[in-house]
């Protein structure tokens, strides 16, 4: 075989196996190997702190066969396919009220705006009306978005 062609092929098999063990340690296919120092500090060698124990570890994929391997890729495709997002429905009644707040504060900054008969208009009492609505429905759009974030990272 051509060396250019063994040097790919070594190549591929490194970028395979860094991947296969990526991908072990994202789904806690792992063990904890713990610092043998006792009341040890940080370190960027046993960058992970267990609570129960107050040691720090770093973790190593488990060995598995390619037999395992394929499947775990398998269980995991499946589990991931047939997921769903989930609604969160403290995020979703943040996420109405900004728009409530939008649309009920465009009609009063046009109300405020305008005069008793509505023969004149005054843009900049418009424009202050108006922006302190738009921050007020970003507060509430915010703080929905930060709820489904948390809520997607507390479901994984």
């Amino acid at each position: 075989m051509h060396e250019s062609i063994i040097k790919f092929l070594e190549k591929q098999n490194k970028i395979k196996r860094e991947n296969r063990r990526q991908f072990l340690l994202d789904n806690n296919i792992c063990e904890r190997i713990y610092n043998p120092v006792e009341d040890s500090e940080y370190s960027e060698e046993y960058p992970f702190r267990d609570r129960d124990t107050n040691k720090w570890y770093k973790k190593e994929p488990l060995d598995v066969t390619d037999e395992e391997f394929e499947l775990i890729q398998k269980a995991y495709n499946e589990a991931h396919t047939s997921e769903k997002p989930e609604s969160n429905v403290v995020a979703i009644i943040f996420i109405i009220f900004g728009w409530i707040t939008l649309i009920a504060g465009l009609i009063e900054s046009l109300a405020a705006a305008s005069d008793d008969k509505g023969k004149t208009f005054i843009v900049s009492l418009f424009i202050i009306h108006f922006a302190f609505t738009i921050l007020s429905s970003m507060i509430y759009f915010g703080f929905g978005e930060v709820i489904k974030l948390l809520h997607s990272i507390n479901n994984k």
